[in-house]
This record gives C-alpha cells, structure tokens and sequence, in this order.
C-alpha cells in the first residue's frame, strides 16, 4: 500500500493528511471484526476458510483497481486489510501452531519468514508494476497471479488435509479427557478484564503502528531526504 500509495493519492487529488486518515478508517474498521471472522478458523474446514478469504482477496483486488471515489476508496482498503495482511497472516500462524506438534516453532518461523520475504521483495515488484502498468494495472495483476498461483498451490499444499485434521481433533480430545474438567481456556472476556493485558497493550502495538507509518510514508521520506523511491524501495 506504501509503494501504490502516491499514484493514488495523485489519482484522487488526496494530500498527506487525507490519505493516511482513509487508510486508518479502513485499517480499524478491518481490526474490529477480525475476532469474528479469525475464529472461524476454528469451526470451518481449513482448505474451505482458505479459499474463501483467497476469493475475497481477489475480489478486494478488483475493488482496488476499480475504485472511483473515496468512499469506495475506504471499502477497498477495509477489504484489503481484512483478507491479505489480517485473515491471510492469521490463517498461516494458526494452522501451524495447530498442527505442527514436533518442530512448531521451526514451523512457525518459516511462514513467518514467508512474510518477511514478503515484505522485502513485493514493494520493489509493486513500484516495477506502477510503472509498467499502473497502479491500477498492478492490482488487476495482483487479482490475476492470486487465481492463476496461488488458489491452485492451496489444493496442492492442503492435500491430505483431512487426515491431518483428524490427527489434530485425536490428539485434542486425548488432551482433553487428561486434563481436570475444571481447567479450561481463557475466553476473550477473561483477556480484557486482565489488567495484565493492558500493561503488554502498548508494546503489542507499538511495532504495527512503527511499521505501518513507515510503509505508508516511505516514499515521502525518502523525497525529505533527497533519495530515490528505487533506493528506499529496495532498502
């Protein structure tokens, strides 16, 4: 979104305050549902949940590349948000976790390390796209690659998923009849009347809300400072 920012703010005739504020909408109002739609990785089929948020990264792709007004601007960053950085990272964090027993944090840290490259190698390709094809023409082209790679690579990874699903529901129960039936799991309720939860707070959001501004104006910084938007791009 840093690296798509300028020319959409060009597009619309959206100056510095403008844009970060449409960004920030969009961003909270992805954020509020989150708990709800991250849970229903618990009650829904893994390789259906998957497809699902893959279609509405699809669809959030086309939106973007159509959008015409702020309004729809909002939309599309609230679409963005929710199926790529939110439910997309969840999703990878959370079946690793559940199902890797052995080597979980070696599981771990390579979908996070996914991420990471991620981050690295996609602004350079975006800001080759913008300038090739524009940026609406970057998220037609994002649109395209999601249904051509990578719905495809899902039913290729999560091939045989179901007996792993069983596996992982044998184990739980397993777990469950040797645990004491007056122990249970912390509800959501019981995190936020923790005062402990509000002590770790600043810290948990502190390294989004770094990294997100960053992202956001990086282009700008770079201009501050007289350096190339390839150079910060690629740094």
């Amino acid at each position: 979104m840093g690296v798509f920012g300028p020319s959409i703010q060009a597009a619309f005739d959206i100056d510095d305050v403008v844009w970060p504020s449409i960004y920030m909408v969009g961003t909270l109002a992805s954020a509020l549902i989150l708990p709800w739609t991250g849970k229903l990785t618990d009650q829904v089929d893994l390789r259906r949940y998957t497809l699902v948020v893959l279609i509405g990264f699809v669809f959030a792709c086309v939106v973007m590349a159509s959008v015409q007004g702020v309004v729809m601007l909002i939309v599309a960053i609230f679409l963005l948000r929710q199926t790529g950085q939110g439910l997309m990272s969840h999703i990878a964090a959370t079946s690793m976790a559940r199902y890797h027993d052995d080597g979980r944090g070696r599981a771990l840290a390579i979908a996070s390390l996914g991420e990471s490259i991620g981050e690295a190698v996609l602004p350079i390709l975006a800001a080759l796209a913008i300038s090739w094809i524009g940026w609406r023409g970057g998220y037609f082209a994002v649109a395209f690659i999601l249904v051509v790679v990578l719905i495809p690579l899902l039913f290729w990874l999560l091939k045989g998923h179901g007996a792993r699903h069983e596996a992982f529901l044998a184990r739980r129960h397993m777990v469950r009849q040797a645990t004491s039936e007056s122990a249970r799991s912390a509800t959501r309720g019981d995190m936020l009347r923790d005062p402990r939860f509000y002590l770790l707070l600043p810290g948990l959001l502190a390294p989004s809300m770094i990294t997100t501004a960053l992202f956001i104006y990086h282009l700008k910084i770079a201009d501050s400072k007289g350096w190339s938007d390839t150079w910060i791009t690629g740094n």
